[in-house]
């Protein structure tokens, strides 16, 4: 199949990012609905029905939604744990599907479609590049929208994640077949597959809806478990956002970019103060909205009337005028003459003051030294003496403990002596009487 690599707008993108594609159903199973018009509300009130009402029940070009209530508890246990797991991927169905249509749509293969899709992923990189550059040249003469430098950068985001997506794509080992020319043949029998499992999907499909109407009407009674495996569903979700969404949360994006620098520019002026006009009120307590300090920055503003302008013009003119005849007259001779004459007086007369001071005590200066010399002296053989008196005083006081301790060592010695000479006394005693006794006992022999 061909691909088309030509730029058709922003419409052809969104359109295709947004592909649907349908099951068409077959006319062997097609089923009327009822008429939602007065006839019919009639009949089902009980009212008798006539054969044009038949007629136009069983007209396919009067057909309309069915308005017979069924209650969610019965809706609910109908589709209750049915899960559908299918067996092929969506694309394959897709392709296999669309061949059998009465609509004849002509659909891309994945190469095609991959292939499609990283040429327009260059192309609108090229076009952002493009645009990026010519931002940046115009920055510096017109300032740039936030909100449109917000939607840039997300833009290029999503670009950057495409470009990711479609190489984990390409390099996904389940997905080489289809993304190789070389897969025709597997292709074809995964198409016929997938033809014969949404055939038999489709039937079983519409099997289940005409059992559940006839078990309304009451023609028949439930379906039995026996019938067969019933169609199980599984909706899956990949996350994104659909158009509205997106364009939204860009909106919210952009206002808040907007918002945030206005709060930035406007934010400087609180908490300063301005004393004109009776608003240092104002000034000193703080904006508790954006509008309030909106209002603040209005009043200050209207101060730069041009009333206001030409007051401050004129009392500035006056004020540099007299400041630059000051400066000139502080310049001028005579005053320079007159300060320095005048500062000169009180400088000299305050040296005097001091020297007639030390007058007195300049004559007995030299006595002073001599005797501060005599007396560095002796308080340096003061000190020494000091020193030594101390070092004597801690040897006495080392020996005197050496002594005390020496007493203590001699009367320990002595009390333990004399504890001996009793021992041994008393070991003599008992040796006398053990020999008396045994002299004793010899003798009696």
């Amino acid at each position: 199949m061909d691909y088309s690599t030509e730029k058709e707008g922003t419409k052809r993108r969104k359109v295709m990012s947004t592909e649907v594609f349908e099951t068409p159903e077959p006319e062997e199973a097609f089923q009327p609905y009822a008429p939602a018009n007065a006839s019919a509300r009639q009949a089902r009130a009980g009212v008798g029905v006539g054969p044009e009402i038949e007629g136009h029940f069983y007209d396919k070009s009067s057909m309309e939604l069915d308005e017979h209530e069924l209650p969610a508890t019965q809706a609910f246990e109908v589709f209750m744990g049915k899960v559908y797991k299918p067996t092929l991927p969506k694309q394959t169905e897709y392709e296999s599907s669309a061949h059998t249509g009465s609509n004849k749509v002509t659909l891309e293969s994945p190469l095609a479609r991959f292939t499609r899709l990283s040429l327009e992923l260059k192309e609108l990189e090229s076009d952002l590049t493009l645009l990026a550059a010519d931002a940046e040249h115009k920055k510096h003469k017109v300032m740039v929208d936030a909100g449109q430098e917000a939607e840039f950068n997300e833009v290029m985001q999503g670009l950057t994640t495409l470009q990711l997506n479609l190489s984990a794509l390409e390099k996904n080992a389940a997905f080489q077949p289809f993304l190789h020319s070389g897969s025709n043949a597997v292709a074809t029998s995964s198409a016929d597959a997938a033809l014969s499992l949404q055939k038999d999907l489709t039937a079983k499909f519409f099997q289940q809806i005409d059992a559940l109407k006839r078990q309304q009407q009451g023609q028949t009674a439930a379906p039995s478990s026996s019938d067969g495996a019933p169609i199980v569903y599984e909706i899956y979700s990949n996350g994104e956002l659909n158009a509205v969404d997106r364009d939204a949360k860009t909106r919210v994006a952009t206002l808040e970019a907007r918002i945030s620098t206005l709060e930035r520019a406007i934010g400087s002026f609180q908490g300063q103060e301005l004393r004109l006009d009776g608003l240092s009120s104002l000034s000193g307590a703080s904006s508790a909205d954006l509008t309030s300090a909106v209002a603040q920055l209005e009043q200050r503003v209207a101060l730069m009337s041009e009333k206001n302008l030409d007051a401050v013009k004129t009392r500035t003119t006056a004020l540099v005028h007299e400041f630059t005849l000051l400066s000139k007259l502080k310049q001028s001779p005579g005053v320079q003459g007159a300060l320095n004459s005048q500062a000169d007086r009180e400088q000299i007369q305050k040296i005097y003051d001091q020297l007639g001071s030390l007058d007195a005590v300049a004559a007995s200066v030299p006595t002073v030294v001599d005797r501060l010399v005599t007396l560095k002296s002796v308080h340096d053989e003061a000190q020494n003496v000091t020193t030594r008196v101390d070092k004597m005083e801690q040897t006495q006081a080392s020996l005197g403990e050496l002594l005390d301790s020496d007493a203590a060592l001699l009367a320990s010695m002595e009390a333990s002596l004399a504890e001996n000479v009793q021992i041994f006394q008393s070991n003599i005693v008992q040796l006398d009487d053990r020999m008396a006794k045994l002299l004793a006992s010899s003798g009696g022999r």
